[in-house]
């Protein structure tokens, strides 16, 4: 079935864009307006800023010509989910920054929307990445950010306004979250260097931007939104963190104390015997087989509910383990251990079929046995419960 992802790729089907663009070099793909119509509007945002209880000072920041507004300018206190009190954005002071030309970040939006949710899971499934979705909105010519670069791959989808980006010939190798690769602003329009090419953006267009490469952004009208959708794969530095850690901890090579002030010899030594332990720890079957796992399992989907479907159907009953039937003097018995119960004549069948599944449906149980009306079937899964048979 053909997704918004995949229509926002336009001709490049997904096998094409991983061959010839991921990682390599920045992707502007037109679209009709009419494409994004159903992931964000103005008023889309303003629902969702409307949603006070959600948001912190982390999830919605306010930027104002390249710098963050301090949380105590658009803050006040309000009501928390324990009962207590937090700093939530308060919306007077939001809006008053809007009209003096701020720019607004809503933080992880993956999950707030069918919609976006949707092309998250596009997204995870074209690159076995984590997906992350971060919604900008801009006022003309008040710029949010200046030349900067991620730490991960960018897929910028435009929704309202217009946008000019630039990137710039500047690119930092493998970026990751750590003080190696945080620098000033200064330095970082430095490391940019020159910009090499422009997109005018403009609401159905897809920009995508390879991790570490610099880039900026300016509205040139009012109210320009766009969802930048981060993709974060999997690194060596994940299973440090992770699955090798649990494994290291066990080595008594990794927990022997270095020698101290060695010389030459001795520390060449012990840097050679940490080596081959880590080597070897690498080498394992089960290791191997954790670090597979991890990485199987990295991009795990963003997930919804369905709460009409669940209404439409029956509740399902989880069947205890362990409980029987038996005989015992032409009597037909329920239980288990020194807990046993006589069987009402005629109920045998029915409760031995029950006590053949791991969970049953009133519904289930009525089609299995017709000739029971409908009173009687849920008379004998009252019964059942009562006994800690269902639960």
């Amino acid at each position: 079935m053909e997704t918004l992802l995949d229509r926002l790729l336009g001709r490049i089907d997904r096998a094409e864009f991983r061959r010839s663009h991921l990682g390599r070099a920045p992707l502007h793909v037109k679209g009709p307006p009419d494409l994004v119509a159903g992931l964000m509007s103005w008023d889309g945002m303003s629902r969702l800023m409307s949603m006070t209880g959600i948001w912190t000072p982390d999830t919605l920041q306010v930027v104002m010509d390249c710098k963050m507004v301090p949380p105590s300018e658009y803050c006040g206190p309000g009501p928390s989910a324990s009962g207590g009190e937090a700093q939530r954005p308060d919306p007077a002071k939001v809006q008053a920054l809007i009209r003096r030309g701020a720019s607004v970040v809503l933080n992880g939006l993956e999950t707030l929307t069918p919609e976006i949710r949707a092309l998250c899971n596009a997204l995870r499934e074209m690159t076995g990445g984590w997906v992350q979705a971060n919604l900008y909105f801009s006022m003309r010519e008040r710029q949010a950010f200046a030349p900067h670069f991620d730490a991960h791959d960018v897929y910028a989808v435009h929704c309202s306004g217009e946008k000019t980006w630039q990137v710039f010939e500047g690119s930092e190798d493998a970026p990751v979250h750590a003080p190696a690769f945080t620098f000033g602003a200064q330095e970082m329009v430095r490391r940019a260097g020159r910009p090499v090419a422009t997109y005018d953006l403009a609401p159905g267009d897809l920009l995508y931007i390879p991790r570490g490469r610099y880039h900026d952004a300016l509205a040139s009208a009012n109210g320009a939104i766009h969802i930048a959708f981060g993709v974060t794969m999997p690194k060596a530095l994940d299973l440090l963190s992770s699955v090798l850690w649990r494994h290291i901890v066990m080595n008594p090579e990794f927990r022997a104390d270095l020698p101290v002030r060695p010389d030459a010899t001795a520390l060449a030594g012990a840097l050679a015997r940490i080596g081959d332990s880590f080597a070897t720890m690498l080498g394992r079957d089960d290791v191997r087989a954790a670090v597979a796992a991890l990485l199987r399992d990295f991009p795990m989907p963003t997930q919804g509910y369905d709460i009409a479907a669940l209404i439409a159907q029956d509740v399902r009953f989880e069947v205890a383990p362990g409980i029987r039937l038996a005989a015992k003097d032409g009597r037909t018995l329920l239980g288990k251990d020194k807990t046993w119960v006589e069987v009402p004549a005629g109920l045998e069948r029915p409760i031995a079929w029950v006590l053949g599944r791991t969970e049953v449906t009133e519904a289930a149980l009525g089609a299995a046995f017709s000739a029971m009306s409908r009173d009687q079937v849920r008379e004998l899964v009252g019964n059942l419960r009562s006994m800690n048979v269902l639960r």
